[in-house]
Protein backbone atom coordinates (compact mmCIF):
# COMPACT_ATOMS: atom_id res chain seq x y z
CA UNK A 1 0.00 0.00 0.00
CA UNK A 2 2.59 2.33 0.81
CA UNK A 3 4.82 2.01 -2.35
CA UNK A 4 1.56 2.20 -4.15
CA UNK A 5 1.33 5.27 -2.59
CA UNK A 6 4.20 6.78 -2.62
CA UNK A 7 5.00 5.78 -6.47
CA UNK A 8 1.86 6.30 -8.10
CA UNK A 9 2.04 8.79 -11.31
CA UNK A 10 1.27 12.34 -10.43
CA UNK A 11 0.25 14.89 -13.14
CA UNK A 12 3.16 16.44 -14.93
CA UNK A 13 5.52 13.70 -13.52
CA UNK A 14 7.94 12.14 -15.47
CA UNK A 15 7.42 8.87 -17.19
CA UNK A 16 8.29 5.92 -15.66
CA UNK A 17 11.69 4.00 -16.37
CA UNK A 18 11.72 1.23 -18.99
CA UNK A 19 14.58 -1.45 -18.20
CA UNK A 20 14.96 -5.23 -19.50
CA UNK A 21 16.46 -6.60 -16.43
CA UNK A 22 19.46 -7.88 -15.17
CA UNK A 23 20.97 -11.09 -17.24
CA UNK A 24 23.42 -11.75 -14.37
CA UNK A 25 20.90 -12.48 -12.05
CA UNK A 26 18.38 -14.02 -14.21
CA UNK A 27 20.92 -16.78 -15.45
CA UNK A 28 22.66 -16.99 -12.05
CA UNK A 29 18.98 -17.89 -10.06
CA UNK A 30 18.16 -20.43 -13.01
CA UNK A 31 21.43 -22.15 -12.96
CA UNK A 32 21.64 -22.42 -8.86
CA UNK A 33 17.69 -24.03 -9.12
CA UNK A 34 18.45 -26.49 -12.07
CA UNK A 35 21.36 -27.59 -9.81
CA UNK A 36 19.36 -28.28 -6.49
CA UNK A 37 16.72 -30.19 -8.66
CA UNK A 38 19.64 -32.16 -10.48
CA UNK A 39 21.17 -32.86 -7.26
CA UNK A 40 17.61 -33.95 -5.65
CA UNK A 41 16.82 -36.43 -9.20
CA UNK A 42 20.15 -38.03 -8.45
CA UNK A 43 19.31 -38.53 -4.66
CA UNK A 44 16.23 -40.31 -5.03
CA UNK A 45 17.30 -41.97 -8.04
CA UNK A 46 19.76 -43.72 -5.71
CA UNK A 47 17.04 -43.94 -2.85
CA UNK A 48 14.76 -45.98 -4.83
CA UNK A 49 17.56 -47.73 -5.90
CA UNK A 50 18.69 -48.89 -2.67
CA UNK A 51 14.92 -49.67 -1.93
CA UNK A 52 14.11 -51.65 -4.80
CA UNK A 53 17.70 -53.83 -4.26
CA UNK A 54 17.10 -56.96 -2.73
CA UNK A 55 17.03 -58.02 0.87
CA UNK A 56 20.37 -59.29 1.79
CA UNK A 57 20.29 -62.84 2.54
CA UNK A 58 18.46 -63.39 6.18
CA UNK A 59 20.41 -65.49 9.18
CA UNK A 60 19.37 -68.92 9.20
CA UNK A 61 17.84 -68.74 12.56
CA UNK A 62 16.02 -65.68 11.53
CA UNK A 63 12.10 -66.31 12.26
CA UNK A 64 8.42 -65.31 9.95
CA UNK A 65 5.61 -63.63 11.35
CA UNK A 66 2.68 -62.31 9.41
CA UNK A 67 1.29 -58.80 11.18
CA UNK A 68 -1.86 -58.44 9.81
CA UNK A 69 -4.05 -55.10 10.81
CA UNK A 70 -7.65 -55.42 11.37
CA UNK A 71 -9.69 -52.11 12.73
CA UNK A 72 -8.88 -52.02 15.73
CA UNK A 73 -6.51 -54.81 16.64
CA UNK A 74 -3.49 -57.29 15.26
CA UNK A 75 -2.91 -60.58 14.26
CA UNK A 76 0.19 -62.32 14.25
CA UNK A 77 0.88 -65.92 11.97
CA UNK A 78 3.65 -67.13 12.91
CA UNK A 79 4.60 -68.93 9.44
CA UNK A 80 7.30 -71.28 10.64
CA UNK A 81 5.52 -72.95 13.29
CA UNK A 82 1.68 -73.03 11.93
CA UNK A 83 -0.41 -71.45 14.24
CA UNK A 84 -2.48 -67.51 14.54
CA UNK A 85 -2.30 -65.13 17.52
CA UNK A 86 -3.39 -61.75 18.87
CA UNK A 87 -2.52 -58.73 20.60
CA UNK A 88 0.71 -60.34 21.66
CA UNK A 89 3.84 -60.59 19.47
CA UNK A 90 6.14 -63.32 21.48
CA UNK A 91 9.42 -63.01 19.90
CA UNK A 92 13.18 -65.05 20.63
CA UNK A 93 15.81 -61.99 21.90
CA UNK A 94 18.53 -61.70 19.88
CA UNK A 95 17.08 -63.21 16.74
CA UNK A 96 16.30 -61.53 13.94
CA UNK A 97 12.14 -61.43 13.16
CA UNK A 98 11.09 -60.86 9.34
CA UNK A 99 7.69 -59.68 9.78
CA UNK A 100 5.67 -59.71 6.55
CA UNK A 101 2.82 -56.66 7.28
CA UNK A 102 -0.27 -56.08 5.54
CA UNK A 103 -3.94 -55.58 6.57
CA UNK A 104 -7.46 -57.03 6.41
CA UNK A 105 -9.65 -53.54 6.03
CA UNK A 106 -8.63 -49.95 6.08
CA UNK A 107 -4.11 -48.60 5.96
CA UNK A 108 -2.89 -49.16 8.79
CA UNK A 109 0.87 -48.67 10.20
CA UNK A 110 3.26 -51.64 12.13
CA UNK A 111 5.28 -49.89 14.35
CA UNK A 112 7.73 -50.86 17.63
CA UNK A 113 9.29 -47.93 18.12
CA UNK A 114 11.97 -49.07 20.39
CA UNK A 115 13.17 -52.05 18.03
CA UNK A 116 12.54 -50.83 14.61
CA UNK A 117 10.75 -47.95 11.97
CA UNK A 118 7.24 -48.46 10.71
CA UNK A 119 5.94 -49.52 7.80
CA UNK A 120 2.45 -49.28 5.90
CA UNK A 121 0.25 -51.86 6.32
CA UNK A 122 -1.94 -51.86 3.18
CA UNK A 123 -5.22 -54.23 1.97
CA UNK A 124 -4.14 -56.12 -1.58
CA UNK A 125 -0.37 -55.12 -0.51
CA UNK A 126 2.25 -56.54 1.51
CA UNK A 127 5.65 -54.94 2.78
CA UNK A 128 8.26 -56.36 4.89
CA UNK A 129 10.17 -55.05 7.60
CA UNK A 130 12.76 -57.08 9.70
CA UNK A 131 13.34 -56.39 13.52
CA UNK A 132 16.08 -57.95 16.25
CA UNK A 133 15.54 -57.46 20.17
CA UNK A 134 18.79 -57.80 22.24
CA UNK A 135 17.50 -57.39 25.47
CA UNK A 136 14.40 -59.70 27.36
CA UNK A 137 11.36 -57.32 27.82
CA UNK A 138 7.76 -56.06 26.46
CA UNK A 139 8.28 -53.26 23.61
CA UNK A 140 4.87 -51.34 23.06
CA UNK A 141 3.83 -51.11 19.67
CA UNK A 142 1.29 -49.47 18.21
CA UNK A 143 -0.64 -48.46 14.48
CA UNK A 144 1.05 -45.30 13.68
CA UNK A 145 -1.40 -44.42 10.70
CA UNK A 146 -4.86 -42.59 11.70
CA UNK A 147 -7.42 -45.94 11.23
CA UNK A 148 -10.91 -44.75 13.05
CA UNK A 149 -12.31 -44.21 16.17
CA UNK A 150 -10.24 -46.55 18.20
CA UNK A 151 -7.24 -46.20 16.21
CA UNK A 152 -5.49 -44.85 20.06
CA UNK A 153 -6.22 -48.60 20.80
CA UNK A 154 -5.06 -50.45 18.25
CA UNK A 155 -1.70 -51.42 20.21
CA UNK A 156 0.26 -54.59 20.70
CA UNK A 157 3.13 -55.86 22.85
CA UNK A 158 6.14 -57.12 21.25
CA UNK A 159 7.74 -59.34 24.37
CA UNK A 160 10.91 -60.85 23.82
CA UNK A 161 12.25 -63.75 25.66
CA UNK A 162 14.57 -66.43 25.50
CA UNK A 163 15.48 -68.73 22.76
CA UNK A 164 14.56 -72.29 25.36
CA UNK A 165 11.72 -69.76 26.47
CA UNK A 166 10.01 -68.99 23.13
CA UNK A 167 10.60 -72.52 21.48
CA UNK A 168 8.37 -73.58 24.88
CA UNK A 169 6.06 -70.98 24.15
CA UNK A 170 5.85 -72.23 20.42
CA UNK A 171 5.43 -75.47 21.63
CA UNK A 172 2.46 -74.68 23.72
CA UNK A 173 0.88 -72.37 21.29
CA UNK A 174 0.94 -75.76 18.81
CA UNK A 175 -1.04 -77.51 21.01
CA UNK A 176 -4.31 -78.87 20.41
CA UNK A 177 -6.46 -77.00 23.13
CA UNK A 178 -8.15 -79.47 25.43
CA UNK A 179 -12.09 -79.02 25.53
CA UNK A 180 -13.19 -79.56 28.73
CA UNK A 181 -16.06 -82.05 29.91
CA UNK A 182 -18.23 -81.95 32.78
CA UNK A 183 -18.77 -85.32 34.53
CA UNK A 184 -20.80 -86.19 38.00
CA UNK A 185 -17.44 -86.13 39.92
CA UNK A 186 -15.64 -82.80 38.49
CA UNK A 187 -15.02 -79.71 40.50
CA UNK A 188 -17.00 -76.52 39.86
CA UNK A 189 -14.60 -74.86 37.51
CA UNK A 190 -14.25 -77.71 34.97
CA UNK A 191 -18.48 -77.84 35.10
CA UNK A 192 -18.21 -73.82 34.25
CA UNK A 193 -15.75 -74.53 31.51
CA UNK A 194 -17.43 -77.33 30.37
CA UNK A 195 -20.61 -74.90 29.96
CA UNK A 196 -18.79 -72.23 28.23
CA UNK A 197 -17.31 -74.73 25.63
CA UNK A 198 -21.15 -75.90 24.81
CA UNK A 199 -22.16 -72.03 24.78
CA UNK A 200 -19.49 -71.17 22.00
CA UNK A 201 -19.90 -73.95 20.04
CA UNK A 202 -23.92 -73.68 20.20
CA UNK A 203 -23.92 -70.08 19.70
CA UNK A 204 -22.48 -66.80 17.93
CA UNK A 205 -18.94 -67.19 18.99
CA UNK A 206 -18.23 -69.63 16.40
CA UNK A 207 -19.36 -67.30 13.78
CA UNK A 208 -16.94 -64.83 13.92
CA UNK A 209 -13.78 -66.80 15.89
CA UNK A 210 -11.78 -69.85 15.89
CA UNK A 211 -10.19 -72.58 17.73
CA UNK A 212 -8.27 -75.24 16.54
CA UNK A 213 -9.91 -78.65 17.02
CA UNK A 214 -13.45 -77.27 17.11
CA UNK A 215 -16.30 -76.47 14.53
CA UNK A 216 -15.62 -72.68 15.64
CA UNK A 217 -13.57 -71.58 12.17
CA UNK A 218 -14.73 -68.01 11.82
CA UNK A 219 -11.93 -65.82 10.70
CA UNK A 220 -14.07 -61.71 11.38
CA UNK A 221 -12.22 -61.79 14.77
CA UNK A 222 -9.18 -63.17 16.55
CA UNK A 223 -8.14 -66.77 16.63
CA UNK A 224 -8.92 -67.43 20.62
CA UNK A 225 -7.00 -70.65 20.38
CA UNK A 226 -5.26 -70.29 23.64
CA UNK A 227 -6.17 -66.87 25.00
CA UNK A 228 -5.90 -67.11 28.23
CA UNK A 229 -1.95 -67.53 27.44
CA UNK A 230 -2.26 -63.52 26.15
CA UNK A 231 -1.11 -60.41 28.15
CA UNK A 232 -4.42 -58.52 27.23
CA UNK A 233 -8.15 -58.11 25.44
CA UNK A 234 -9.08 -55.91 22.64
CA UNK A 235 -5.98 -55.31 21.53
CA UNK A 236 -4.39 -54.07 24.67
CA UNK A 237 -7.53 -52.05 25.52
CA UNK A 238 -7.65 -53.89 29.00
CA UNK A 239 -5.60 -56.85 30.56
CA UNK A 240 -6.16 -59.95 30.50
CA UNK A 241 -8.24 -61.22 33.65
CA UNK A 242 -11.32 -62.83 34.09
CA UNK A 243 -12.99 -60.08 35.38
CA UNK A 244 -11.75 -58.35 32.39
CA UNK A 245 -12.90 -61.07 30.11
CA UNK A 246 -16.26 -60.43 31.94
CA UNK A 247 -16.61 -57.02 30.88
CA UNK A 248 -15.72 -57.60 27.18
CA UNK A 249 -18.75 -60.12 27.11
CA UNK A 250 -20.98 -58.25 28.85
CA UNK A 251 -20.64 -55.36 26.45
CA UNK A 252 -17.88 -55.00 24.09
CA UNK A 253 -19.07 -51.63 23.13
CA UNK A 254 -18.45 -50.14 26.57
CA UNK A 255 -14.67 -51.18 26.10
CA UNK A 256 -13.93 -50.19 22.99
CA UNK A 257 -17.02 -48.14 21.14
CA UNK A 258 -17.11 -48.75 17.31
CA UNK A 259 -15.27 -52.51 17.92
CA UNK A 260 -17.24 -54.62 15.13
CA UNK A 261 -18.02 -57.33 17.72
CA UNK A 262 -21.91 -56.90 19.07
CA UNK A 263 -23.36 -56.67 22.49
CA UNK A 264 -24.69 -60.18 22.81
CA UNK A 265 -26.87 -59.84 25.49
CA UNK A 266 -25.55 -62.37 27.48
CA UNK A 267 -26.63 -63.93 30.35
CA UNK A 268 -24.57 -63.62 33.62
CA UNK A 269 -24.14 -67.28 34.34
CA UNK A 270 -23.37 -67.80 30.13
CA UNK A 271 -20.46 -65.05 30.95
CA UNK A 272 -19.75 -66.23 33.74
CA UNK A 273 -19.34 -69.93 31.78
CA UNK A 274 -17.73 -68.50 28.25
CA UNK A 275 -14.81 -66.87 30.93
CA UNK A 276 -14.22 -69.62 32.59
CA UNK A 277 -13.42 -71.20 29.19
CA UNK A 278 -11.53 -68.81 27.75
CA UNK A 279 -9.22 -68.59 30.48
CA UNK A 280 -8.47 -72.02 31.43
CA UNK A 281 -5.29 -72.38 31.75
CA UNK A 282 -3.19 -73.51 28.28
CA UNK A 283 -1.09 -75.66 30.74
CA UNK A 284 -1.84 -75.78 33.93
CA UNK A 285 1.62 -76.39 34.65
CA UNK A 286 2.97 -72.88 33.55
CA UNK A 287 0.24 -70.82 34.22
CA UNK A 288 -3.47 -70.57 35.95
CA UNK A 289 -5.30 -69.03 32.63
CA UNK A 290 -5.79 -65.31 32.18
CA UNK A 291 -2.93 -63.37 33.76
CA UNK A 292 -2.13 -59.75 33.84
CA UNK A 293 1.87 -59.99 32.48
CA UNK A 294 4.20 -62.98 31.82
CA UNK A 295 6.69 -63.91 34.20
CA UNK A 296 10.13 -62.17 33.91
CA UNK A 297 9.30 -59.60 30.98
CA UNK A 298 10.49 -56.22 32.18
CA UNK A 299 8.19 -53.41 30.58
CA UNK A 300 10.32 -51.16 28.47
Amino acid sequence: VYSVFKFRERPGGPPAQQFHGNLTIELTSTIITALVFIVVLAMTVNTQHVLSAPLETPPADAIHVKAIGHQWWWEFEYQDSGFVTASDMVIPTGTTVIVEVTAADVIHAFWVPMLTGQISAIPGRTNHIWLKSEKDGTYAGVCNQFCGIQHALMRYAAISVPRPEFDAWVARQRMAPVTPVSSTNADQSLVLQAKGAQLFAAGACKTCHMIRGTEAIGKVGPDLTHFSSRTSIASKTLPSTVENVKAWLRNPQAVKPGTIMPNLNLKEEDIDALAAYLCRPVDPSINSGCQVAPANAAKK
